[in-house]
């Protein structure tokens, strides 16, 4: 990567300025302290790195931002790993649960009820707002979204939707008008309805 943005670099019809050229760099060669890899592999972490990278821009070779940044990354390299292994023995717990629904062989399972309903709704509601706006993150088909309302006011209009991937920690707002999310909904509805 660090060779072909060189090579882009030295393609521009005007050449970079020298603090261009010193950003470029910062970003795109590759850096000792990141195993030769440049610093832009990185960037589905920038949100949580934001400081220490901008902070790393005003001197690249400080060699107590670079700590400071691999540091930081130290620490969400620990917090991912600890959420990986709550989340591994929370699933584990749960397929540990008996399903009392489940007791006689061929019996299909309870349908959700109310509040789980509701909620398998709103998670289709959002997909389908998701991939309308095109919301995306760089995990692709291994991405786990989860939607939210986070103004909590869910007789607003617009509505404001958050979309996360708990894969990436990528996080986006949007809006969706009133009419077209009760559209949605009353379509998603009759469809689940004919099934």
């Amino acid at each position: 990567m660090a060779v072909q943005m060189a090579a882009f670099a030295r393609a521009l019809p005007e050449p970079l300025t020298e603090e261009e050229g010193r950003i470029f760099d910062a970003f795109y060669a590759r850096r000792a302290y990141l195993g030769g890899l440049p610093l832009v592999i990185l960037h589905a972490r920038f949100p949580f790195l934001r400081e220490a990278i901008l902070d790393l821009l005003d001197d690249p070779v400080d060699p107590l931002r670079v700590g400071a940044l691999l540091l930081l990354m130290e620490y969400y390299a620990t917090m991912a790993s600890a959420r990986r292994v709550a989340d591994r023995a929370a699933k584990q717990r749960a397929s540990a649960r008996p399903n009392p629904s489940a007791k006689g062989r061929g019996r299909r399972p309870k349908a959700p009820s109310g509040a789980g309903r509701r909620h398998l709704l709103f998670c289709s509601i959002a997909e389908e707002f998701r991939k309308a706006f095109g919301v995306d993150c760089p995990c692709g088909p291994l991405a786990d979204w989860s939607a939210s309302f986070p103004e909590g006011d869910t007789n607003a209009d617009p509505i404001v939707l958050q979309f996360d991937c708990a894969s990436c920690d990528r996080s986006e707002r949007r809006e969706a008008g009133r009419a077209e999310f009760i559209e949605v909904s009353r379509r998603l509805q009759s469809q689940t309805q004919h099934v």
